[in-house]
């Protein structure tokens, strides 16, 4: 399916309906070749993507690809006996044209440091009753090759599809912070570091961003730049 002038794809919303049910725990059962899964959790510092099958509530999703992801979260389970990492799961990095009933990459996040297994799911709901645009989420538990590996909040990456689904379209530019404090350094997009272009049509328009930065740390009218409310 295609969007507008048919250049760009349409994911649709199924995957909220079909998998992220707030009333149930979505089965997750990751089935992998033993040396591979051995492999990735031995080096799980270094994110690197193995090839699996991955079955969600009996769908079965072939060749895709997860790796261990986080932070301070990461780096506190490798230096445990723990290997409870969080995950995330591509489902069209080799099949191209497959996603979750039209979402491209999950999320598994651990609960690091998070005893209730509350805080951010709670979080996300009370996001999601104020009117603010948050990705999908629900409880998951977690398989291994079919042998119970934990209790997991399954969490829909900030990508195309949650674009699609909040935006109405998938064409505005998206930026991941990863490590920028929001200060303006002048005119150039040279001189930002720590902000990644995740949208799939790379082309993001820089000098809107920096005069919003302008405006927020020199003063402006920060409405018009930003959703106050």
């Amino acid at each position: 399916t295609l969007f507008g002038t048919g250049t760009v794809e349409v994911y649709g919303d199924e995957y909220v309906s079909k998998y992220f049910q707030k009333d149930q725990i979505m089965e997750v059962d990751i089935q992998i070749d033993a040396a591979d899964w051995e492999q990735m959790m031995a080096s799980a510092s270094e994110e690197e993507f193995v090839t699996a099958t991955v079955v969600i509530n009996g769908d079965a999703y072939q060749s895709v690809r997860i790796r261990p992801k986080g932070n301070s979260s990461l780096r506190s389970v490798a230096s445990s006996t723990s290997d409870r990492y969080s995950f995330k799961i591509n489902f069209n990095d080799i099949i191209k044209t497959q996603t979750m009933a039209g979402l491209t990459q999950l999320n598994l996040n651990n609960g690091f440091s998070d005893p209730s297994y509350m805080r951010e799911y709670l979080s996300y709901q009370i996001c999601e009753e104020m009117g603010v645009a948050v990705p999908a989420f629900s409880y998951a538990a977690v398989n291994v090759n079919g042998e119970y590996f934990g209790l997991y909040l399954a969490v829909e990456s900030i990508l195309e599809p949650y674009l699609e689904r909040n935006f109405g379209n998938i064409t505005g530019d998206l930026y991941k912070s990863t490590g920028n404090t929001l200060k303006y350094n002048g005119s150039d997009p040279a001189d930002y570091t720590g902000l990644e272009v995740k949208s799939t049509y790379k082309n993001a328009d820089w000098d809107r961003l920096i005069a919003m930065l302008d405006a927020l740390n020199n003063g402006g009218d920060i409405e018009e730049y930003l959703d106050i409310d």
